[in-house]
């Protein structure tokens, strides 16, 4: 039970994210979608409070698919009531989160931490190092 109570603890947002939630909660719903088993994802999704920062959680392991598939992105896109093209999906994986939103016609951001090129042909309309960038995105859009 150690291992497990300090792996959760290790858990936790990065500088800036949960004002930047704060902030956007206030003009826009956030829904999480995240790949992965319940028995793995649960607990990630409580040690960081997730429920708290954002309006709906998905977890792919409850679901018939995960991401890439379009029923999870659908089912995003169903919870808070818009179009495709309303949506900003925002995710560190090409083939999961990038490929996803393109294909569905949502607006993608990549969150590329460390820098590295694409190895990929899988194009995200917008890249970022940090998700607190993404207010200059939103901004930019908004114009």
């Amino acid at each position: 039970h150690y291992f497990d109570s300090a792996r959760m603890g290790a858990f936790t947002f990065f500088p800036g994210v949960k004002e930047m939630l704060t902030d956007l909660r206030k003009h826009y719903k956030l829904v999480v979608i995240t790949n992965g088993p319940i028995f793995s994802q649960h607990p990630k999704l409580k040690a960081t409070q997730m429920d708290e920062w954002v309006d709906h959680v998905i977890v792919g392991g409850e679901e018939p698919e995960e991401k890439p598939a379009a029923s999870i992105f659908q089912k995003a896109l169903n919870l808070v009531d818009i179009k495709p093209e309303e949506a900003l999906h925002i995710g560190d994986s090409l083939a999961a989160d990038i490929a996803g939103a393109n294909n569905m016609g949502i607006l993608s951001v990549w969150v590329n931490a460390t820098g590295a090129s694409n190895p990929t042909e899988i194009t995200p309309n917008f890249e970022i190092r940090e998700t607190v960038e993404l207010k200059e995105i939103l901004k930019t859009l908004a114009q």
